[in-house]
Order: structure tokens, then sequence, then C-alpha cells
């Protein structure tokens, strides 16, 4: 009996190994049929990017594979295959077809810290059912509500910042950098406040000096350990993993701290905290949600306003043209129309997340070829940005290309807008997309605004500024601007 039990139990297994085998070699056969470069065992294409810079360059070597190999093509980095899609028609067929439960990749350190640790994190970490109920809560505070709800704690925060500067003797802005990310924290914490944020202004100020401190070192630390497995990092204590942890801890903890304050101040504030609460997200929850706000918003935001002075600086003939429309059109919570050209073609030049990655739950077919659930793919929005097919003079800084008329220099923007519906979208689309968008556009458009109503911008960097990777996006070399008052 128990011998005809053991020989049942090992053909059932010998069987589901067959079907695995079977299951994996179809995927194989599949995959094999998109095109892709020539890639040695084990680590694929890893030489190739090292000999092309490494990571810091990542997107300028996807780039030129998708020259090289066309719209869509696999490579693999390292241990996983990924195929790439740059064409935006793809790119919405990949959204349309993510599933209820939309699944994406972080990076491997953090989901091992949070095991780890036993963490629970914000709403970017959360899968399936979990994620559903706290995503559609999200939903009717952060993304269907007017931009204007988020204005005025957004102008309290910039009105701040630029009257520093109004009484600073000094001409060069110093340590930009450092003022975004406290600017992009402070205006978070404003949002999440509402009117209470003036009256408990000075309370806050040293918890948000605490975290801004400690901020970017996570995503530095996270940026050099990327190239090493985690779990090899983690086992043998190397300095990466020591580094990346002590900055994990530091930034949660501060993090969380600031969050409890919030908390604790946030009462008949009208603030977007309130309104979460009001909707069923339940005081412990909301410690994690905001959080992670804070820590993400505050790195993302801050280094897309840092391009977007870059770009205005770098163009004084346009910062000039949105001072002048932005006097015609009073209200501040209108932004001018050039304006918001100016943060899409800042978002389409250097988008801090370069890329894109979703893992489907069924088979998709994209450019002809059949893609298996649960393959990885990467949707490539540095490329398809600067791509000729979509955009006129890709390279070129343009807002009036966004803008609903014929402005000259040939273009036509009936013909624009079908075209690039979708080639450039920074904050992706679909039931995953970017739950901070408004707050983030709401940010830019005030400050920017503000600034320029009080300053012309100079560029003082003589060197050629590049986007290089550190985990997101950013100038390779710190920002130089000198604000001179109008």
């Amino acid at each position: 009996m128990i011998n005809r039990i053991v020989s049942r139990t090992i053909s059932t297994a010998n069987n589901k190994l067959i079907n695995n085998n079977n299951a994996n070699a179809t995927v194989q056969q599949l995959l094999s049929q998109i095109p892709q470069p020539q890639t040695l065992p084990i680590i694929g294409s890893t030489l190739a990017l090292l000999l092309s810079g490494g990571s810091a360059k990542l997107h300028e070597y996807i780039d030129k594979r998708h020259q090289q190999l066309g719209n869509i093509f696999i490579d693999q980095l390292g241990p996983t295959k990924c195929v790439f899609i740059l064409d935006p028609n793809d790119m919405r067929k990949v959204f349309n077809n993510e599933g209820k439960y939309p699944a994406h990749i972080y990076p491997e350190a953090w989901k091992l810290y949070n095991q780890l640790k036993n963490c629970e994190r914000g709403l970017f970490f959360m899968d399936g059912t979990e994620w559903l109920v706290f995503r559609r809560i999200m939903n009717k505070t952060l993304l269907r509500e007017d931009l204007e709800t988020f204005y005025e704690p957004c102008r309290i925060v910039a009105d701040n910042v630029t009257n520093i500067w109004l009484e600073s003797q000094q001409t060069e802005v110093l340590n930009l950098h450092d003022i975004l990310y406290r600017w992009s924290v402070e205006s978070v914490t404003s949002i999440l406040l509402g009117t209470h944020y003036m009256k408990n202004h000075k309370k806050l100020q040293p918890s948000i000096t605490k975290l801004v401190r400690v901020m970017q070192d996570v995503f530095e630390t996270t940026s050099k350990i990327s190239l090493i497995p985690a779990n090899f990092a983690y086992k043998f204590k190397l300095p990466a993993w020591r580094r990346f942890e002590t900055a994990v801890d530091l930034a949660l903890e501060r993090a969380n701290a600031l969050s409890s304050m919030i908390l604790d101040m946030h009462e008949n504030g009208g603030g977007v905290l309130e309104r979460l609460l009001e909707n069923g997200i339940s005081k412990k929850d909301s410690i994690r949600v905001m959080t992670d706000l804070l820590l993400a918003a505050g790195d993302t935001t801050a280094h897309t306003m840092e391009w977007l002075l870059y770009l205005l600086a770098k163009n004084p003939n346009i910062q000039n043209d949105i001072y002048r429309e932005s006097l015609t059109v009073p209200d501040m919570s209108d932004p001018p129309a050039l304006l918001k050209g100016a943060v899409r073609e800042a978002l389409r030049l250097y988008p801090v997340a370069p890329f894109l990655n979703r893992i489907l739950p069924n088979d998709i077919n994209i450019q002809g070829y059949d893609i298996p659930a649960g393959t990885l793919l990467i949707l490539s929005l540095y490329s398809s940005g600067r791509c000729e097919k979509y955009f006129n003079s890709p390279e070129k800084f343009w807002p009036e290309r966004w803008l609903r008329c014929d402005l000259g220099e040939s273009m036509n923007y009936s013909n624009l807008r079908a075209a690039v519906a979708h080639a450039s979208m920074p904050f992706a689309m679909g039931s995953r997309s970017c739950i901070g968008k408004k707050l983030a556009e709401a940010q830019m458009y005030v400050t920017i605004r503000m600034i320029l109503n009080k300053f012309s911008l100079e560029l003082l960097n003589t060197n050629n500024i590049e986007m290089v990777m550190r985990l997101v996006g950013v100038p390779s070399e710190p920002i130089r601007i000198a604000l001179h008052k109008r």
C-alpha cells in the first residue's frame, strides 16, 4: 500500500516536472522569436551595459538597442530576461491588459528589507486586494479632486521659499538640490494638513529638516546596491548593504515621526489626510501611507523641479514668455498654458522614471510577437519621449508643442496630439498610474509661476548637463542657477 502511494506520488511529481519543463520550453521558444542582441551565458548583456557606462547610463544603452533592434526587443541584464517596448500604442495595450491587480517590480533590496524588518509599507509596496482597497480610497482624494484643492497649500510653501530668496543678498541659489527636497516635503506636508500647516509650521521644521537630511541617502544607497543580488549583500554583510540598511532605517524612522506629528495636528484643517481618514483609512494605516508619500514625492518631484528650472534657465526667452502670459492670467488656480507645456516638456526630456514595468496576468501579442503571461515588460519612456517619429525636433525644449493651436514652425497640433498621446506618459496610465500626479503638477505650476513672477533665471553651469541614473534620472552635476529680481 505504502509502495503504491509512494509510486503514485513520484509519478505525479514527474508529470508536474515534465509539464513545467514543457511550459518553460514553450515560453523560451516564444520569447526567442523577439529581436535580441548577442548575449553571454548567465550574465546576458550585463558586460555590454558596463562597457557603455554602467547602470548610470542604462537609459542611453536601452535607447541605442531600440535604434538597432526596433520598437520591441528582449535583453537579459543579469539573471532576468526583459522585453523592452517603445511604441506608445503598444504601451497603451500593456496598460489596458494589466488586470485587476496590476503587478510591478520594485528594487530587490527594498523587498528584502521589508521582509527582514517585517515592515508594512504604503501603496507603492502593496499588491492584490490590499492594494485595490487602498488605491480606491486614495483615488477619491488624490486623483479625483480638482487641482485647485492643492494650490493654496502649495502657494504657502512656494511663497516662503521665494521670500527667503528675495531677502537673500546672494544671487546664486546655493544648495538648490537640498532646497528642492525641503520644498517638496513641505509641500506634501502642507497638502496633508491643510489650513493647519502655517499654524504648526515652526513645530514641524525640525522634523522636516531631519527627514530631508537622510532622504537622498536612501535612493543613493539603493542605486549602488542594485547591481549586487540583495540576498548576497545581506548574507555577507557587505558595506553596501549596511549603508543601505542604515539609510532606510533612519528615513523610515524620521518619516514615521513626521507622519505622526501630522496625524496629531490634522483635525478640522481640511487637508488631504482628513479626507483619507473620512474615506475609511485607519489612523494606523495613514502613517504608512503618509510615510511613503513623503519619501516618494520628496525625491521624484524635487528632481523633476530641478530639471524644469534647468531648462527654463537655459532658455530665457521661454521663461519670459511664461512670465508675460502669467500676467494675463492673474488667477493662481489657472496655470498659463505655456507653463503647463513647459512642465510636460521637462517630463518628456527628463522623466525621473525613464522606465515603467509591468508583469501581465495573461498572454499578449505585441508587434506580432506572442508574449506569455508573467514576462517582465519594460516600457522605455526615455526613448519614446525622444523619438523623432513622435516628436519634431525631439531634443528641443519646446513647450509650444503641447499647446492647442498652431504656433508656427510647421507644427500642427491636431497631428501632434494623435502622435504623442501616449509617447510621453511620465505618470503612467491605467489603474496603477502615479497616485501623486496631481500633487506634483500643482507643486510645479504654483512654484514656477511664483518664481518667474519675482525673478529671471540664469544658468551658471558651463558643462553640458546629462541625465544619469541614480535609481531615478538625476543631473550629472549640481544645477547652478542665479536669480535676478524683476
